[in-house]
């Protein structure tokens, strides 16, 4: 099936969901504030503005990115299908004496409604997708030149199996784009493999 993105709304009902997201928000804003006592600048609020719409920027933050996907395709009523996720991705720096940055970044994926064919119709599952991370080191630059290099990653966390691929999967990830008072360009291109787990799903993805 194909799919559009829209953005909506989501509801956790399940308690053991909710009770794994409680923890692992817990963990992030521990990690947060490690990342934020290593900052012993103090910055105005011009300065914040400006390194939030860095990639590559020195501040933890916490981000929420809220998709709605319709589908379509040749599948008994797949035109009827949608779907919602709840994407929440921190970025937690940390700096090093000389100036450069190691970035992690998780993405968690929060389901609460994605269509599954079973043969005759479509079921709905929610719950907790694949984790994606990615740990890159970013070198301090004076002339605005964004780069980053490092590895991108997921685990097989998801709760329900046609929420995810029952596979680890690894692979390289690089950032190059130009930074100015008006505007932010660049590319970053990342591929993944699959390197272990107990799903039968051949990954190559980028």
């Amino acid at each position: 099936m194909n799919h559009r993105n829209i953005v909506l709304y989501v509801v956790i009902q399940n308690s053991r969901i909710a009770s794994l997201v409680r923890c692992l928000l817990i963990g992030v804003m521990l990690l947060s504030g490690m990342a934020a006592q290593a900052q012993d600048k103090k910055k105005t609020a011009d300065e914040i503005a400006k390194e939030l719409a860095n990639p590559n920027t020195p501040l933890a933050t916490l981000n929420f990115k809220l998709q709605f996907r319709q589908f379509e395709g040749s599948l008994p009523n797949a035109d009827n299908q949608d779907g919602v996720t709840l994407l929440f991705q921190p970025s937690l720096p940390f700096p090093l004496d000389n100036g450069d940055l190691l970035l992690f970044r998780p993405a968690i994926p929060i389901v609460s409604k994605q269509p599954t064919f079973n043969g005759t119709g479509f079921d709905s599952e929610s719950g907790i997708g694949d984790i994606i991370f990615d740990l890159a080191y970013a070198p301090k630059t004076d002339s605005g030149l964004l780069i980053a290099y490092g590895l991108v990653a997921s685990l097989p966390t998801a709760t329900e199996d046609a929420l995810g691929s029952d596979r680890y999967t690894l692979g390289p990830e690089y950032l190059i784009g130009k930074i100015t008072p008006e505007y932010v360009i660049g590319a970053f291109p990342n591929h993944q493999w699959d390197v272990g787990g107990s799903g039968d799903k051949n990954i190559s993805l980028t």
